[in-house]
C-alpha cells in the first residue's frame, strides 16, 4: 500500500471507529446497553485468557460455531484459532481502548510477540447471543512517536466524548463519502475541527 493509500485507509478506520463511541438509546451509567457491556466482557476476557494467557480452552468458553475469520493467515472455526495462537507462545496484548456497539466490540491494543516489531491492532469481534462468532484485525508496525509526523502516539489512553450515536453515524458517514469517496477537499471544513488530533503516523495535526 502506498503512502497516501495508507494514510487514507487509517483516516478511515479513525473515522469508523467513531460511531463506536457514542451513548445508545436507554444505555446505562457506563454508556453501554446491558447486551453491549456482555459483549465487552466477554471480549476481553476473550483477549486475556487467549491471546496474553494462552488458554485455548477460552475458544470453547468464548467463541461459538460457525465461526467466520477474515484474517487472511487465519483458517475459520475453532481448530483455526487454536491452530494461530498455539504458534504466538510470546504473543501479548496491552489494551488501549475498548468500543462497544450492539453486536460489535473492537479493542485497540500494543501487540508484541507477533514477529520482530511491536504492532498496533485493531480487532474487530462481532458476537452472537454473548458469544464470538465473527473477527476482522487491522494490523500496523508501531512507529514511535517521535518518528511519526504529528509527534502523537498512534495508540491512547483517552475516552471517547458521548455524543448522539445517530448523529455521529450520520456525520461520519457523510465526512467518508465525502472526502475519501469523492475526494472532496471542502468536506474538511464542514466535518473536522481544530484543534484535529492525528494518530495515524504519517499524517500530520491538524485541519491543514
Amino acid at each position: 500500500m502506498n503512502l497516501n493509500r495508507r494514510a487514507m485507509a487509517v483516516l478511515s478506520l479513525v473515522l469508523a471507529t467513531t460511531v463506536l463511541s457514542s451513548t445508545p438509546a436507554g444505555a446505562t451509567a457506563d454508556g453501554l446497553s446491558p447486551k453491549e457491556r456482555l459483549n465487552k466482557r466477554v471480549a476481553l476476557a476473550a483477549v486475556d485468557e487467549l491471546l496474553n494467557k494462552h488458554d485455548l480452552t477460552a475458544v470453547d468458553r468464548y467463541y461459538r460455531e460457525p465461526y467466520i475469520q477474515h484474517n487472511p493467515d487465519i483458517a475459520n472455526g475453532f481448530a483455526g484459532v487454536k491452530a494461530a495462537i498455539s504458534q504466538l507462545p510470546n504473543l501479548h496484548y496491552d489494551v488501549f481502548k475498548v468500543l462497544a456497539d450492539g453486536d460489535f466490540v473492537t479493542v485497540d491494543a500494543r501487540v508484541t510477540g507477533l514477529g520482530d516489531t511491536t504492532k498496533i491492532i485493531m480487532d474487530v469481534f462481532r458476537l452472537d447471543r454473548g458469544r464470538i462468532v465473527e473477527h476482522w484485525d487491522i494490523i500496523q508496525d508501531e512507529v514511535p512517536a517521535a518518528e511519526t509526523v504529528s509527534g502523537n502516539p498512534m495508540i491512547s489512553r483517552t475516552r471517547p466524548g458521548r455524543h448522539s450515536r445517530h448523529d455521529n453515524e450520520r456525520i461520519v458517514l457523510q465526512a467518508l463519502d465525502a472526502l475519501l469517496t469523492r475526494r472532496d477537499l471542502t468536506a474538511i471544513d464542514r466535518y473536522w475541527r481544530d484543534p484535529y488530533i492525528e494518530h495515524a503516523p504519517t499524517v500530520g495535526n491538524g485541519v491543514a
